[in-house]
C-alpha cells in the first residue's frame, strides 16, 4: 500500500477513517535489550547534556514507562516494534495482525523524534567504557541497536 496504512480513529465519539504514513522502528530481541537498558540511563546523564538533544521531564517519563512495559514482553519475542502514531493516544481497539513472536507498541511522534538522539547523546556521555560498565555491552552491540533507529 505505498507506505501508507489506513486505521480507524475515534474523536469525541466519532469513528474516522485516515490514511497516514507509517512509520516503524524495528528491533531483534538483542538489539532492544541495548536500547531498554540505554533509555534507562537517560536518567543518570545530566538534564543540561539532554536537552538539546529534546529531552523533556514529560518524554523521560514516557520513555522510562515505555521501557518498563516490554519488560516481560521480550523474553518470548524475536521482534519488537515501536509505530508512530502521531501524539494522540492510540486506542488499543485497532490492531494490526502481527506474528505472536512481535511486541508492538505505539509511540508518539513527538517522542520518535528525540529518541534515537537521546540515546545518542547517553553513549556519547557514557563513552565506551563506561556505557560497557553500566550496560553490560560493547561497543558493536550498541552501534547495532542505534543503527536499527535509521533502517526500516
Amino acid at each position: 500500500m505505498n507506505g501508507l496504512r489506513e486505521g480507524v480513529s475515534s474523536r469525541a465519539g466519532v469513528e474516522m477513517l485516515s490514511i497516514h504514513p507509517v512509520r516503524e522502528f524495528r528491533f531483534t530481541a538483542e538489539q532492544f535489550k541495548v536500547v531498554r537498558q540505554f533509555t534507562f540511563e537517560i536518567g543518570n546523564i545530566p538534564e543540561e547534556c539532554l536537552v538539546p538533544a529534546g529531552w523533556t521531564s514529560a518524554i523521560g517519563e514516557f520513555l522510562d514507562q515505555l521501557a518498563h512495559s516490554a519488560q516481560l514482553d521480550i523474553a518470548a519475542a524475536t521482534r519488537i516494534n515501536f509505530v508512530v502514531s502521531g501524539d494522540m493516544p492510540v486506542s488499543s481497539d485497532v490492531q494490526v495482525p502481527r506474528p505472536e513472536d512481535e511486541v508492538v507498541r505505539h509511540l508518539p511522534a513527538s517522542v520518535a523524534e528525540v529518541w534515537p538522539q537521546l540515546l545518542t547523546t547517553v553513549y556519547s556521555w557514557l563513552g565506551d567504557l563506561e556505557a560497557r560498565y553500566r550496560t553490560g555491552f560493547n561497543p558493536d552491540e550498541i552501534a547495532d541497536a542505534l543503527a536499527a533507529f535509521k533502517s526500516k
